[in-house]
């Protein structure tokens, strides 16, 4: 039975699989789905930068702009951002790069710099912590950094946070630690 449901698949033209999917999945999920298709290989090129093992990048109804969840070792992209490219692109390239930091502390890195910091900012309680406050982390300083740095030299994108004097930080850190 189920070989003959997938050789059904196999015959059908592109345009009738978009149809089945959308009729039973509905088409923001079709369109979802052709957006992380179009992620993937910026999340490949990342991943290879960082050295890091590629992982799931999904779509969700969440808060936040996107979210590494660490102990399910995705990224959720929000369904609010991921029609725009940029930013399902900028998303991907921070929450990437925070796995990478989770990455050099459970390795060792040493390379780092900033590895000691990274280790002990990971202890900290992001959940109760004011979203202000968050951002004064290495860590998350350091993922803007790698981010402003990577839509720079991929896109040719000059991106900048919205507040002048973070933005100018995260400047700071990118011509310090990743140049």
């Amino acid at each position: 039975m189920l070989t003959k449901y997938i050789e059904s698949l196999k015959n059908m033209s592109d345009e009738e699989l978009k149809e089945k999917f959308i009729q039973y999945f509905g088409e923001e999920k079709w369109n979802h789905e052709e957006q992380l298709g179009k992620l993937f290989p910026l999340t490949l090129k990342i991943c290879e930068d960082l050295g890091i093992d590629v992982i799931p990048v999904v779509v969700e109804s969440i808060p936040d702009d996107s979210r590494y969840y660490i102990q399910e070792n995705y990224i959720a992209i929000s369904d609010k951002f991921i029609m725009d490219d940029l930013e399902m692109f900028k998303c991907a390239i921070h929450e990437l790069r925070h796995k990478y930091q989770l990455h050099c502390v459970f390795t060792n890195n040493t390379k780092e710099p900033l590895l000691q910091d990274w280790k002990e900012e990971l202890s900290i309680d992001y959940n109760n912590m004011d979203p202000s406050a968050q951002l004064c982390t290495m860590l998350e300083l350091d993922a803007y950094g790698y981010q402003k740095k990577m839509l720079r030299m991929l896109f040719n994108i000059e991106w900048h946070y919205p507040d002048d004097l973070y933005d100018e930080a995260i400047s700071l850190y990118v011509e310090k630690y990743l140049s």
